[in-house]
């Protein structure tokens, strides 16, 4: 069910990606924040969660972005940074918006970093803040629905989910 909603989230951000502007106020990063939002239900399996990480970065680099291992690196350290924040706070839909938050936020930081250390673009904070705060509105909402529909499973499945 989790790796089901990965793809539908993996495809869902390409859709949206062509339908929206790019450079508009609603930019989609889905497939991180199901990565994020389905920790909780790897914890026991934490090897299989960080494979699956690294190999939806690879196809993410593939498909979406012409690079190789750029994303799966990113992909795998804003995880990684989210389950940090996963063994402070209970799995609560408050909770976890505040890990999406922070969690997108040292995503588009490092991700800006990166674009500038390589010299793609050169450094401006205005275009930074206007890169995270572009993605928080669509992505917290997407996170509510994802919070939702795992919920749904949770209870479905009878599945407890440890700290």
């Amino acid at each position: 069910m989790m790796l089901v909603l990965l793809v539908i989230s993996f495809l869902l951000e390409g859709i949206f990606s062509v339908m929206v502007p790019m450079n508009g106020f609603l930019c989609p990063l889905f497939t991180i924040v199901c990565l994020i939002g389905i920790y909780p239900y790897f914890k026991r399996y934490e090897n299989t969660y960080w494979k699956v990480c690294v190999i939806t970065g690879v196809c993410y680099d593939i498909i979406y972005m012409n690079t190789l291992l750029v994303y799966a690196g990113l992909f795998l350290a804003t995880c990684y940074f989210a389950s940090i924040l996963y063994r402070f706070f209970q799995y609560r839909i408050c909770n976890s918006l505040l890990i999406v938050l922070l969690s997108i936020l040292v995503y588009r930081v490092i991700g800006f970093l990166l674009l500038v250390i390589t010299g793609v673009i050169p450094f401006s904070t205005t275009k930074l803040l206007d890169s995270i705060i572009s993605s928080l509105f669509v992505n917290l909402i997407y996170s509510v629905l994802l919070y939702g529909v795992l919920e749904l499973f949770r209870r479905q499945k009878k599945i407890i989910l440890q700290r």
